[in-house]
């Protein structure tokens, strides 16, 4: 949510503009906001940052929503809902041409890690409340996803993240399990519990948790609680690997592709170097100090990161993976 505290003289400097506008009437807060909002939009386009267009656009979906302006807080869910499934991120980089040939390591947007928001049950409502039904739903997705994939290049299709988007909203129904039942005496309560409260039955605590396999709203004891705690660090350490393996195969592409702008540069070799802190296996270890002829190279075999490293456990040194690093060694030029 947009932190407006923090914009309060441009707050007051818009509403006075408004006011104008408005030929004296006072604006509402709203009116302010969205008159800001509309503006950074056109800002967040020019400068191909996406993922505060992702904010802009979910701030005016919120107000849009509390005014009660069903269809457009929908089209503006729909495109962020899209935007969301991309794995939009902060980057340096805005160039299409530049992120684009390593997009994790550099781009906008990061696949891995895409999600939905809980504005998925908007959407839902909506389509009840206005009678859309899914095919009318697939076709108003498309054709807003395709409109936002044309301004910012997102990599994953419209069609692909309606695939996601459907099965997320199928889900919605059953996203809540939450029983007015006590998980440790089973006894029935009064009204089923929001956050952590003490049976007054049993006197047992009472937590409501989130399933990471399917994301479904339960209420567990302390046992049931402490289990999901690891469900969810597992579930984060395996996106983190997945992530890790996708940034080294795109730093080997990088070292491959640079091979001949090394050549051109007077490189001669390359020396191998094992990581410098934590835990090396003994595949890399037996490396480090080795120096690799340019014409010889070949990434993964002889030049990091290494695919025979086997630092596969997380614990072993904060990540997995192959931490090995190279330095260039250039054409030794003659003393004048």
């Amino acid at each position: 949510m947009e932190d407006w505290e923090y914009r309060r003289e441009e707050l007051e400097n818009e509403r006075a503009m408004l006011k104008i506008r408005f030929r004296g009437r006072e604006p509402s807060d709203d009116d302010v906001k969205w008159s800001i909002l509309n503006k950074d939009i056109v800002r967040c386009i020019a400068s191909r940052w996406w993922v505060r267009y992702r904010s802009v656009l979910f701030e005016m979906a919120e107000i849009s929503r509390r005014r009660s302006k069903l269809g457009a807080a929908f089209d503006l869910y729909l495109d962020v809902s899209y935007l969301d499934w991309n794995g939009v991120r902060s980057t340096g980089i805005t160039d299409p041409k530049e992120w684009k040939k390593y997009p994790i390591l550099s781009g906008p947007f990061n696949p891995i890690k895409q999600s939905f928001g809980p504005y998925i049950s908007n959407i839902k409502s909506t389509c009840l409340t206005l009678g859309i039904t899914i095919d009318e739903l697939e076709a108003l997705f498309i054709q807003r996803a395709g409109q936002v994939q044309g301004i910012c290049e997102a990599p994953v299709s419209p069609s692909e993240c309606w695939v996601e988007l459907k099965k997320a909203i199928a889900h919605v129904d059953e996203l809540d399990q939450r029983k007015a039942e006590c998980p440790s005496c089973h006894q029935a309560l009064k009204k089923i519990p929001g956050s952590k409260t003490k049976c007054p039955h049993c006197g047992e605590y009472m937590y409501v948790r989130t399933r990471p396999q399917d994301r479904t709203r339960v209420i567990v004891n302390k046992a049931g609680a402490d289990k999901l705690a690891v469900e969810w660090a597992a579930y984060f350490e395996e996106r983190e690997n997945k992530e890790i393996v996708a940034i080294q195969e795109e730093m080997a592409k990088i070292a491959h592709d640079g091979l001949k702008t090394w050549k051109e540069m007077g490189v001669k070799a390359f020396k191998c170097y094992a990581a410098p802190v934590g835990d090396v296996c003994a595949e890399c270890r037996k490396r480090d100090g080795m120096v690799v002829d340019v014409n010889d190279v070949e990434i993964g075999k002889n030049l990091p990161p290494f695919s025979t490293c086997l630092n596969t456990n997380k614990k072993q040194c904060g990540r997995i993976g192959c931490r090995c690093y190279w330095e260039v060694v250039y054409e030794r030029q003659p003393l004048v």
